[in-house]
């Protein structure tokens, strides 16, 4: 059995926990929209645009709820990476389930760039 003094040592390891990662949980109840802060700081960081941002998509049965994040990216294929990398290092947004570049030439500006494409899959407990 679990008493009240370990319950709120728990719930302090926890916060500090999230504050290590800049994730408010109670500012930031939306996970979506924190992805989507999240990724447009580090796109500005690492020169990639964002393309597209899907909205969620969620499965839930009686034990666990699935969501899904898709996005897209533009730039070059090292800062793809980067971001992939920086995502997966950072356990509050899940799990990079799929990762797909596509190599482009922009004729405009006389230029090559990557698209990537990146889908997320984030499970939560019931």
């Amino acid at each position: 059995e679990i008493n009240k003094n370990e319950l709120i040592i728990k719930n302090k390891k926890i916060d500090l926990f999230l504050q290590q990662f800049n994730f408010d949980n109670s500012t930031n109840s939306n996970l979506q929209s924190y992805l989507l802060r999240f990724i447009g700081k580090k796109t500005n960081d690492l020169d990639l645009q964002i393309i597209s941002f899907e909205e969620a998509k969620s499965s839930t049965d009686d034990k666990k709820t699935i969501t899904h994040y898709n996005f897209s990216v533009e730039g070059s294929f090292n800062n793809a990476l980067l971001l992939a990398n920086t995502i997966d290092n950072n356990p509050i947004l899940g799990n990079i389930i799929h990762f797909e570049t596509i190599k482009k030439f922009d004729y405009r500006k006389k230029r090559n760039l990557v698209s990537t494409n990146i889908v997320l899959e984030k499970t939560t407990l019931n």
